[in-house]
């Protein structure tokens, strides 16, 4: 890794036959390394491609798979993908430029060198963020400015939250990526202010998801030109080290029109950018390829709604309510989650009566299944989307096997992340919740279960499920929580949400 990106430092804008050739060795030394005793994997739980074409309906007695009879047969434990147990996996999906959890990590466990630009306070969100923005050119590289230094880490974090038996989670915002991602980087113990010895550089550019109600923020928004011409070590050659972020799902009316470049831009630099990663809650994969006629939008029925259509563009979870804790509390409370327990509810739903008119449907139907069986619990955010709701989350989730995630406005939701936290398997009901995340979650199967959006009895077809399966997706859980936390200010843990995300950057800029 150092000497690829040696190369590619001292010879800009070059492209050297020898660098190709080093690049897919060592891309093949970590497939190699990375799959080593790697045995035929086992069949698992049913998890179809397409539910809506496999779906259950009235008199299959509640299973929503026709499968289910002969996979549950046949269904064993395995451990994840990308796990310490199978070496890491290796580069299996970069020809589609997703790269799977732990992969890449041998080519990062060095210094990994990171150059934070500078942006003038109006470059940034136009929002709460501008107003507490001060210059960081007089900080040293381990030390963090901006928000943290007026507000302290309750601005990042949002401050405790005691739940049931003394446990402590934080209250966590759940469109505080750009917060996070600033201050994190600012006191990185690895922030360099020489942008020459830089393996990646971020650009504190991004919108004010408190602002996107307005979804008047497009006027205040940098121009492609402006804001190249504010990064001077962006160039073809450095482009896939630079990255950016949108904080909420990366829409296209929820970012600025720079944000969305990619190769049908026209300006020279907006195709720049196009060349840049992307970080947003979903990418173009999670997305649904139309809307259509199903725009029953709770917040605005009115707003513009367009998926992303940025290049490179790649989902990082949202920040789970442990972010900010140290690495030996996250360890603690992924030992209080191994133990295997009796949990008083199958399982569970919070949600509230929002979304487009597919995703409705779903809520409609699985809540009057929750709530006509005593063996699950649900709670109704109906009239609280104001606020962060993660006491009844969590509360209902440490007590539940299950926990029904259906989509929303967009197929993402911060339940999906809060669920693995807790120790709740995920309960999805669409493909295309399965595209989400991949370098932190890696292969949804060994987490998740996938549901029939019309599933008649999703109680009875949770039921159904074999106790060895439920543990070993509930153990399959337990690792996944560290790779969705964020560590405290200045104390980066190698396998958190930010290091995890670093390390897969990195290894789509090696393989450019």
């Amino acid at each position: 890794a150092q000497a690829i990106l040696a190369v590619k430092r001292t010879m800009p804008g070059t492209r050297p036959t020898f660098m190709s050739a080093l690049i897919r060795y060592s891309l093949l030394l970590c497939t190699l390394s990375g799959s080593h005793g790697a045995g035929p994997s086992p069949v698992r739980w049913p998890f179809s491609s397409d539910p809506e074409g496999d779906s259950c309906g009235q008199g299959d007695g509640g299973r929503c798979y026709s499968s289910l009879v002969q996979m549950r047969a046949r269904a064993t434990p395995r451990a994840p993908q990308g796990s310490a147990d199978d070496g890491g996996g290796g580069f299996g999906d970069a020809g589609r430029g997703r790269v799977g959890v732990g992969e890449g990590a041998a080519a990062t466990r060095r210094a990994l060198k990171i150059y934070v630009y500078d942006l003038p306070a109006t470059m940034l969100h136009n929002g709460t963020l501008v107003v507490l923005r001060q210059s960081c050119k007089e900080y040293p590289p381990n030390m963090s400015c901006g928000p943290l230094a007026k507000l302290g880490t309750n601005a990042v974090w949002g401050g405790p939250i005691e739940l049931s038996g003394g446990l402590e989670v934080h209250q966590v915002y759940q469109f505080a990526l750009g917060s996070i991602f600033f201050v994190s980087l600012m006191g990185h113990p690895q922030r360099t202010l020489d942008p020459t010895e830089a393996d990646l550089f971020f650009v504190p550019a991004f919108m004010d998801p408190n602002g996107l109600q307005t979804y008047d923020m497009h006027d205040n928004c940098p121009s492609a030109e402006l804001l190249v011409a504010q990064l001077p070590h962006l160039n073809d050659d450095s482009a896939s080290r630079h990255i950016w972020l949108a904080p909420s799902v990366g829409w296209v009316n929820e970012t600025c029109d720079a944000f969305q470049a990619n190769s049908s831009s026209t300006s020279p630099a907006a195709l720049l950018l196009a060349k840049t990663i992307k970080l947003a809650l979903e990418d173009r994969e999670s997305a649904p390829h139309s809307l259509a006629a199903d725009r029953e939008l709770a917040v605005d029925e009115n707003a513009p709604m367009s998926m992303p259509w940025a290049d490179n563009l790649h989902s990082i979870p949202y920040p789970s309510v442990l972010s900010g804790f140290d690495a030996a509390r996250v360890a603690a409370w992924q030992a209080s989650i191994a133990v295997p327990t009796q949990r008083p509810y199958l399982v569970s739903g919070v949600w509230g009566a929002h979304g487009l008119g597919s995703s409705m449907d779903i809520r409609t139907s699985m809540q009057r299944q929750c709530l006509a069986s005593p063996e699950c619990s649900f709670i109704d955010l109906n009239g609280m989307r104001g606020r962060t709701n993660t006491e009844d989350v969590m509360e209902v989730g440490l007590v539940s096997t299950f926990c029904l995630e259906p989509p929303g406005d967009t197929p993402s939701r911060k339940g999906m992340v809060d669920s693995i936290v807790a120790g709740c398997i995920p309960v999805l009901f669409s493909p295309l919740q399965t595209k989400l995340w991949p370098w932190h979650i890696g292969d949804w199967r060994d987490v998740s279960v996938l549901a029939s959006p019309t599933c008649a009895d999703i109680v009875a077809f949770l039921s159904d499920i074999p106790h060895a399966e439920v543990e070993r997706m509930q153990q399959n859980l337990v690792p996944v929580v560290r790779r969705l936390t964020y560590s405290p200010l200045g104390y980066p843990d190698p396998d958190d949400a930010l290091e995890t995300t670093l390390r897969a950057v990195l290894a789509i800029a090696l393989a450019s």
